[in-house]
């Protein structure tokens, strides 16, 4: 068997595995959009979603647990708005503490003072 030969059973070969695979390749990157959108929107989301919740945190008095969990909130009802149903939350909680350390780094949330004292509910005295 020369090089030709061996060329000529090659190439058609190479080819029909290169067409199967693009098909393949194709499927994923398609199905991969959602990814690709989530990503890219994601830091936004929660830089939005940061903002709102520490502002809140002044208003009504939240712990950052509160915070947390509804600005995870914030942006899975986004995300749902935007027909992204699947989110990861780990994903999402990690993008809000992200956000959070950059935009706290950054001062923008100085206009914001938390109330950081403990809240002490009042004690009944039992009259006797």
């Amino acid at each position: 068997m020369n090089l030709k030969d061996f060329a000529e059973i090659i190439v058609p070969v190479v080819l029909t595995l290169i067409t199967a695979l693009g098909g393949y390749i194709a499927k994923f990157v398609k199905t991969n959009e959602t990814a690709k959108t989530i990503v890219q929107i994601l830091p936004a989301l929660a830089k939005s979603a940061v903002i709102a919740m520490e502002k809140a945190g002044v208003l009504d008095n939240l712990t950052g647990d509160q915070k947390m969990q509804q600005a995870i909130e914030a942006v899975q009802n986004a995300l749902k708005k935007l027909g992204i149903t699947s989110a990861d939350i780990t994903m999402i909680e990690h993008a809000i503490e992200k956000e959070f350390a950059i935009i706290k780094q950054a001062g923008e949330l100085d206009m914001y003072p938390q109330n950081n004292e403990p809240i002490v509910e009042p004690k009944e005295e039992n009259d006797k």
